[in-house]
């Protein structure tokens, strides 16, 4: 299985070739969030879809599967041949996803825009802990908790307990 996990920016982009590559019975996509008028500029959402969840408005234009959640390590089983796209902006989920491939053995592609760049990677279990692992040559994702979008969900943690 193929999972897009951030169907934003960058997800939202790549999903129309990657649903051309792959049988869309075998993408799901995974993303918590609802589409706002802010997006709109450069999400590949229209007016139409505002209040919609990204992941669910997406699947239903490539007719591939979809959760409307954010994703987060134990949600789902993962296989050793499964794929994890991760088109994030915030390194909370990409550690779960760096965990989710040491634990099944899975691999993951990461891409995103960050403030003043953009980063892209692929990873491997058999990397955890060398030069190649992206803990290593970006440690702040192991300990950096903000823009964790499940944060106001969880409760007064990470970004809602420096507010307080």
């Amino acid at each position: 299985m193929n999972y897009i996990i951030g169907c934003g920016g960058v997800g939202s982009a790549i999903v129309p070739s990657f649903c051309l590559l792959k049988p869309p019975q075998e993408v799901t996509l995974i993303d918590g969030d609802k589409i706002e008028p802010k997006n709109l500029n450069r999400q590949m959402f229209d007016a139409r879809q505002v209040g919609l969840n990204k992941a669910q408005a997406l699947a239903a234009r490539y007719n591939c599967r979809f959760i409307p959640e954010w994703f987060a390590r134990g949600k789902i089983r993962h296989q050793r041949n499964d794929w994890l796209i991760c088109l994030v902006d915030n390194h909370r989920t990409r550690l779960e996803t760096l965990e989710v491939c040491d634990e099944s053995g899975c691999q993951a592609i990461f891409a995103a825009n960050e403030t003043h760049s953009s980063e892209a990677y692929y990873y491997r279990r058999q990397w955890k802990g060398t030069n190649r692992d992206p803990r290593v040559y970006y440690p702040e994702i192991s300990s950096d908790q903000s823009g964790d979008p499940r944060a106001a969900s969880i409760g007064c943690t990470g970004e809602a307990s420096s507010d307080n």
